[in-house]
């Protein structure tokens, strides 16, 4: 995926360091003092402001699939969030809000798909959207690791697998199975729709992830 964010202070470079080893990401910034490349090495760096079209046509920003606006300011935000949609289609986007009464303007209205106003939320709020469908994000940990849950449906390849006929790459390893709500020890028991599988995916699985995802996709899709 292409990926645009605005703002390199602490949570865009760490969400860019998050997000380079599998997508293209591209980060705005207006101060020169905040170009720091060593915080994103694999990230494209761009000095200008977000809020002038130039500067998002420069970063090709009718290219991105997703914007994340993470400046420290609320007008810049939401601004650029409307031009994202307006000017350039970009599907998808999410901003920080950084004064809480100002919550109520993060709308549709504004181009904000979106919104979240703790820092530590954005990166998982980020992997939820990436992550196929197929999957949903539980969580993310300290090393980039990921826990992935999925539910086995009739149709689904999986349904009738036993653990052992699953077949996993060395990144993805079944961290355990609900059943009805509790966990179950399936063992050599085939999978039953309505299942929930639980993965722990590394964090360099995404490949691997868009591999295994055919089966748990009913096979009508």
């Amino acid at each position: 995926m292409n990926i645009l964010i605005i703002g390199s202070g602490s949570t865009g470079t760490n969400v860019a360091r998050t997000l380079t080893p599998s997508h293209n990401v591209t980060i705005i910034e207006k101060n020169t003092k905040n170009i720091r490349h060593s915080l994103a090495p694999d990230a494209t760096w761009i000095l200008g402001d977000a809020c002038d079209i130039p500067t998002l046509t420069i970063a090709q920003a009718a290219d991105a699939d997703i914007l994340i606006a993470l400046s420290g300011d609320d007008k810049t935000n939401l601004v650029t969030c409307l031009l994202a949609k307006s000017e350039f289609g970009i599907p998808t986007t999410l901003a920080r809000v950084n004064n809480r009464k100002n919550d109520f303007l993060f709308t549709d209205s504004w181009g904000v798909d979106k919104h979240f106003s703790t820092p530590e939320l954005v990166v998982s709020l980020i992997s939820n959207i990436i992550d196929q469908t197929t999957f949903n994000h539980l969580h993310t940990f300290s090393s980039q690791a990921r826990l992935l849950s999925t539910t086995i449906t009739a149709d689904s390849p999986a349904a009738g697998m036993t653990q052992s006929e699953l077949p996993l790459p060395p990144t993805i390893t079944l961290s355990g199975v609900l059943r009805n709500g509790m966990p179950m020890n399936v063992k050599d028991s085939p999978f039953m729709e309505g299942d929930e599988i639980i993965l722990l995916c590394a964090h360099d699985s995404d490949e691997d992830i868009n591999i295994i995802e055919p089966l748990f996709t009913p096979l009508d899709q």
